[in-house]
């Protein structure tokens, strides 16, 4: 009597479903009767229990947002468990600090906290999230639909005269705008040839299918075109000198190589 192939075997762990009876009792016959088919049998058994078990957790815990929407926090309203965030209590210890708005969302433990620095007078906007990483910029969107661009660790300084506080002490909401993909060149100083690697990247995209293409004059990077939600139209270049602000065009952007005056760069892509 023939063997049943190695497909056979996966056939009837991963989808039985799609086997006649016959099919299915021949294969069982012989996985119980070689020891080397019952081995193959046994690995698959394994490996589709640990794919279930991890799509289970990936179902459960979903990607990450690209846009997070924040209120402002109820200063009346305490938390259920009654602990409060640091962060969250607008009380702050005297000197030249004065906090101006705290706003929240809660479905996604993200937090933006606004200091006032009298004697510079100049807002400082803290951003905390567990979907940023330390050294991340992220886009602050206004309520009025101004953009702002943090610094590398989510924080940014704007003077008086660009946003008056008072208009910031009038946000009802306001919208984060986390880093869909982030790829960090280098360029060796001494031979001026680049390298790169891949900070992260949202599931949707994947690092296996943005191109990055590096000439003697300029990079490229093309990231691919998927559904319009989950679409690139936003950027940031960091570099050691500047940081730069554009929108993605045909979701190809082309870097100068002339940008990269020192060793490292990073590109940061939004919704």
């Amino acid at each position: 009597m023939k063997k049943p192939t190695e497909n056979d075997i996966e056939t009837l762990i991963s989808n039985p479903e799609s086997l006649t009876d016959n099919q299915r009792e021949w294969i069982s016959f012989w996985i119980e009767k070689d020891s080397q088919l019952r081995q193959i049998a046994e690995w698959y058994r394994e490996f589709y229990r640990t794919y279930q078990e991890v799509k289970a957790i990936k179902d459960k815990h979903p990607s990450p947002p690209l846009v997070i929407e924040l209120v402002a926090a109820d200063r009346e309203k305490k938390p259920a468990n009654g602990y409060v965030l640091a962060a969250q209590t607008t009380a702050i210890a005297d000197g030249v600090y004065k906090s101006l708005k705290t706003l929240i969302s809660e479905e996604h433990h993200t937090l933006l906290r606004v200091l006032y620095d009298c004697r510079h007078k100049t807002s400082r906007i803290h951003v905390i999230s567990s979907y940023l990483e330390d050294d991340d910029i992220v886009l602050i969107e206004s309520d009025e639909g101004k953009i702002f661009t943090s610094n590398p660790g989510n924080t940014i300084d704007i003077p008086e005269s660009e946003l008056p506080r008072n208009k910031i002490i009038g946000w009802e909401k306001c919208r984060i705008h986390i880093p869909m993909c982030r790829i960090d060149f280098y360029r060796d100083k001494h031979t001026g040839s680049v390298t790169y690697s891949f900070g992260k990247t949202i599931d949707e995209i994947g690092s296996n299918r943005i191109n990055v293409d590096i000439s003697d004059q300029s990079i490229s990077v093309s990231v691919p075109v998927t559904e319009e939600k989950i679409r690139a139209d936003k950027l940031i270049l960091f570099t050691e000198s500047k940081t730069l602000f554009d929108t993605v065009k045909r979701s190809f952007y082309e870097i100068p190589l002339t940008y990269l005056a020192g060793t490292r760069c990073r590109l940061f892509f939004y919704k």
